[in-house]
């Protein structure tokens, strides 16, 4: 149980900017087919879920960045990555049933391909987090109203009540409490795992690892240069080089929307 409580608070704990990780080999490779499959165009995961035949009536791109239940780029960072956390959990569950749950860095057995859309969509979407809670300046919100609104997520995820059952109930008990939550980032988080939940698990991974490599590319583009280069004089992060990347292939803007600046 107490493996499940660490797993609920690391979804809202980032890193430090000092901590070095490296980029896992099919992490690139997926980032660069998005880029060459998007033809120059940026997305902000619209278009990967388009290319995924989910079953009739379980429409998910409410869940992007749309100005009505998803209102910002924030909103939509901190939205999906709840749901892959959960659907993370939940895969866990069901792979480790009546045995020992696997290790949180370690995918259960999978075939070779569905293991690396899961290391890109669960390395991609803590990247994403981590960036709201460490490096709210390298996003398109203003940076104050990131750090309001990611302790505000924060604070309400940290104060759920613990669930006292066994292994299996906690995922239901996740759902339930986020639900019920008063905030809408919360509500939204679970409405989106709910509807991931109903559908193979093989093509939500494969639809989670196009998102989140379609949403870094769509993060990646700004006109904040003195970020990026304060960013590559502590030895570089992964959005600025996508930075650097999209520069160069003449891509310096996404698609036009309105910023959330207040």
């Amino acid at each position: 149980m107490r493996a499940r409580t660490r797993q609920l608070l690391s979804l809202v704990r980032g890193r430090n900017q000092d901590d070095k990780i490296e980029v896992p080999l099919e992490v690139k490779e997926a980032i660069l087919k998005s880029l060459r499959g998007g033809g120059g165009q940026l997305s902000n995961g619209t278009a990967a879920i388009g290319r995924h035949a989910f079953a009739p009536g379980n429409d998910i791109t409410w869940a992007c960045r749309d100005g009505v239940d998803v209102i910002t780029t924030t909103d939509a960072i901190l939205v999906w990555y709840i749901a892959t956390t959960l659907f993370d959990m939940k895969w866990r569950r069901s792979e480790s049933a009546g045995g020992t749950p696997p290790s949180p860095s370690t995918p259960p057995v999978a075939n070779d391909d569905s293991k690396k859309k899961i290391v890109v969509a669960c390395c991609l979407s803590r990247y994403c987090m981590y960036l709201v809670a460490e490096a709210p300046e390298l996003l398109p919100d203003k940076p104050d109203w990131i750090k309001r609104r990611y302790e505000a997520v924060k604070k309400r995820i940290e104060a759920a009540p613990r669930c006292s059952g066994d292994e299996s109930s906690v995922y239901q008990h996740l759902l339930d409490t986020f639900s019920q939550n008063s905030h809408e980032v919360l509500i939204n988080g679970a409405k989106l795992a709910k509807q991931l939940a109903e559908e193979a698990e093989d093509e939500v991974w494969e639809l989670l690892s196009d998102f989140w490599s379609e949403m870094l590319l769509y993060l990646a583009p700004s006109d904040n240069v003195k970020v990026h280069i304060e960013a590559l004089q502590r030895g570089g992060e992964l959005i600025t080089l996508l930075w650097a990347l999209l520069l160069h292939a003449g891509i310096t803007s996404r698609p036009v929307e309105n910023n959330f600046t207040a």
